[in-house]
Order: C-alpha cells, then structure tokens, then sequence
C-alpha cells in the first residue's frame, strides 16, 4: 500500500470510530441485552451460558428455558460456532457480555474495511469512498445490532467481506480471493442462511455469464471447472446443518419446532386486514430503522438515475444491485408476517441498499467525469460570460 493509501485508510477508521463514539459504544460495549428485542438477544447469551456452565457437545444448544417439551433442547436456524467459541473464551477469561460484544466489533469492523476496499475497487476518489461506507454506517439497524449478540449482523458481516474477496477475485484472478470469498459466505450462510442473498445472487450472475445469457467475462478460460468447486463450497457447507437443524429440530421439541423459526412467514397465509396492519406497522416503526428518510430518498431516486444513465453504469454492479431489489421483494414476501415488529428481519438484507448506493455512486461519478458533462459546463459558463 502507498502512503496515500494508508492516510484514507486511517482517516476512514478514525471516522467510523468517531461515529461509534457518536453511539454511544464505550458504554454499550459494557452492557447486557439492552432496548428493543433484548428477548432475542437473552436467546443467543442462554446458548453461550449453557456452553459455557454445562460444557454442551457443540451440536448440542440448550435454552435457559425449559419450554414446553421440558428439557430446554433446541436448534436454533444458526450454526452455534459463535456461541460455542464465546463460552470457550469465557472459560479462560470469565464470563463477560464484553467480551462477546468485542468479538461482534471485530466483525463489524472488517466488514466496514471490506466495505471501503469494495468501494475502492470502483469509485477512484478514496475520501468519497469511504463517506459512503460512513453514511452506509449511518443506518440504526447496523449501528445497534452489529454489537448485540445476534447473529444476523455477523452474517451480514461475513457475506460482505464475501463479497468483497470475489470482486477482488475479478480484478487480480487469484484463486485465493476466490477461496476466502466462498469461506466467508459459507460462515454468512451457516450464521444466517438469509445472509447468502449476496452469493445467489452473484452465482445467478455466474450462471447468465455460463449460459452466454450475458457477458461479464467472470469465467476464466480453461478453468472453469475449478471455479466450480471452489464456488461451490458454501453449498455443500450449509446442507449438512439446515438438514441436521431441521430433523433435530423435530426430535428434541416432540415436533413442536418451538423457540426458534425454520421455515417461512409468507404473505399468502394473511388475510388482508393482517396485512395493511403489517404494512402500516412497517411503514411507521421499522422503515425509519433502515435508514434516515433522506438516505432512502438518495438510494430511490439514485437507483432511477442509472437507468437513465445506464452507459455510464458498471453492467455487473448494475445488474447485480437489481438482482438484489428482486432478492428483497421476495424475502419481505416470504417473511411477511414478521414485518410488523421484528426489524432485525432487514438486517441481512441491508445488502441491498450497499449495492444500491454503489450503483448510483459509480454511475454518478462516471457521470461527472464524462466529456459530454465537461462539454456542456463549457457551453453553459461560456454562454454566461
């Protein structure tokens, strides 16, 4: 790295952790289950408490709540490795809520970095990148969960740093980007398999660019095999959990599937006063934990703008951020019922606004940077004169 590069890194840290200090971190850094959906919360510690006391076998969670089965069994939708691997810190290190929201900072973190260096790839300007990855932290639901033991933010956090390591994989052709991209979805997916919206859908871009329905040019010649294999890793990573999840699901709860959600909340079981209530419900509490009114605003009107502009678009980032908005539409069909509380729900599909904002930002600054733009200022300053 020059030294350039090292001075807007350091700035961009020293800005988000101005914004951390903004959020009162120092303080929320020592706190237990706080504000909203502290229940959800108290699940993931009850998990790592009962890790951490009873020395569990990994594949074997417990609840602090015996529940209606009577034995506290459960299998939450998530792989337990973060769990598991906290208890394991508690044991040397005492038990501190601390120390299990340090190692969610972390991820946060290197995901923000992945973030900056995945905006960097595209926009030149390397102060305007990181504005942007600072104004993607400006968002309520990243800000708080990121820290509060869920695990939805680790996965967003992985899938992000994901998918950074393929773009990076695009531009240098090392197989080792592509490797640690298939790593890093596959901890998404086993954290939150909604995290794995970003490796669908890049893998239906893949497929279009196989199939000659496009040409992104994603393949490398000769090898196409061997990115198969490779791509192919977070697939046969999470199979054997969901399978496992779900049939010790069945076992441990007598059937009930209690505690925690395996399946889906869809739409069409909703009569339509549920649903206007849902929507209101959305409209008035949860959208506002996305992000700022302007900010959505921005990401709306930006996303329409490329169309207009769509020759000075990136055509991957392009259609890939459109990918993304029909990924979403199908998730909030899928999970409808959720919507009118449980904004956590929206926290691994934050994804798409990211690409969102990184398709209007390219197209904007190509924009800018174009000679008809050029030509036209001229025109019009000349004309003043």
């Amino acid at each position: 790295m020059t030294n350039k590069s090292w001075i807007s890194l350091l700035g961009f840290l020293l800005a988000i952790a101005l914004q951390m200090g903004l959020y009162g971190y120092p303080k929320l850094l020592t706190m237990g289950p706080a504000s909203i959906h502290r229940w959800r919360q108290c699940d993931c510690l009850a998990m790592t408490q009962m890790y951490y006391e009873y020395n569990n076998p990994f594949l074997d969670p417990e609840l602090l709540f015996i529940g209606p089965s009577g034995n506290g069994k459960c299998t939450p939708s998530e792989l337990p490795i973060i769990y598991y691997t906290v208890a394991k810190v508690w044991q040397v290190f005492g038990k501190s809520e601390t120390s299990y929201r340090l190692l969610d900072l972390g991820f946060m973190l290197m995901a923000l970095v992945a973030l900056f260096y995945l905006f960097r790839l595209y926009i030149p300007n390397p102060w305007l990148a990181g504005a942007l990855v600072s104004l993607v932290y400006t968002s309520p639901i990243i800000a708080f969960y990121g820290i509060s033991f869920l695990t939805d933010p680790s996965a967003l956090f992985m899938a992000i740093v994901g998918t950074c390591f393929f773009f990076y994989y695009l531009q240098r052709r090392n197989w080792a980007f592509l490797l640690a991209s298939a790593l890093f979805f596959s901890l998404a997916g086993w954290f939150k398999i909604s995290a794995a919206a970003a490796y669908f859908a890049i893998s239906l871009v893949l497929f279009t660019d196989l199939i000659r329905l496009s040409n992104f040019g994603l393949w490398p010649k000769g090898n196409i095999l061997k990115m198969m294999a490779i791509w192919s890793i977070p697939i046969l990573a999470w199979f054997p959990w969901y399978a496992y999840a779900y049939y010790r699901g069945l076992i441990v709860t007598q059937g009930k599937m209690e505690f925690f959600l395996i399946g889906i909340l869809p739409i069409w079981k909703m009569d339509s006063q549920w649903i206007w209530n849902t929507i209101g419900s959305c409209l008035a509490d949860l959208k506002p934990q996305v992000f700022h009114r302007s900010v959505l605003l921005l990401l709306v009107f930006g996303q329409l703008f490329t169309f207009f502009f769509y020759r000075y678009t990136n055509k991957l980032i392009f259609w890939l951020s459109n990918i993304f908005i029909g990924i979403f539409i199908l998730y909030v069909l899928l999970f409808f019922q959720v919507f009118n509380v449980h904004d956590y729900y929206f926290v691994n599909m934050m994804i798409v606004p990211i690409f969102m904002l990184l398709n209007c930002s390219i197209t904007l600054y190509a924009v800018i940077k174009s000679t008809e733009v050029e030509r036209f200022a001229m025109v019009l300053f000349g004309s003043l004169s």
